[in-house]
């Protein structure tokens, strides 16, 4: 059962944009690096200034040609690095938290066993 719980949280190569929102007028675009059920690593470049434990919404384009498929909620910057910042999800609403966990199931290289050994 151990080894379910950590492969639900292994963080997989994901490279979309993300848009993360500073209250209602600072909007900053990322890339997202990689990527887990509960957290993510964004790679971005802006003067602005942020730290540990802010929070924001975010928005995650799973698709550029369709603006329903998104991954949205809250999050709060739990490591600033030199190119980017490591965020946690606080908050996902359960068709959001679905379509998380579809993304990391599809990006997930396959652990299966073979039938036979």
């Amino acid at each position: 059962m151990m080894q379910n719980d950590r492969r639900r949280t292994e963080r997989v190569q994901y490279y979309k944009p993300v848009q993360l929102n500073f209250g209602i007028q600072v909007s900053v675009t990322g890339k997202i690096r990689d990527i887990s059920e509960k957290s993510a690593f964004i790679d971005m470049k802006s003067s602005l200034y942020v730290e540990k434990d802010d929070e924001f919404d975010f928005k995650i384009f799973l698709s550029r040609e369709d603006s329903e498929l998104t991954v949205e909620g809250k999050a709060k910057i739990s490591r600033v690095a030199t190119e980017g910042v490591a965020i946690y999800f606080t908050h996902l609403s359960k068709k959001s938290h679905e379509k998380l966990l579809e993304l990391i199931d599809e990006l997930r290289p396959t652990q299966r066993r073979p039938d036979f050994y």
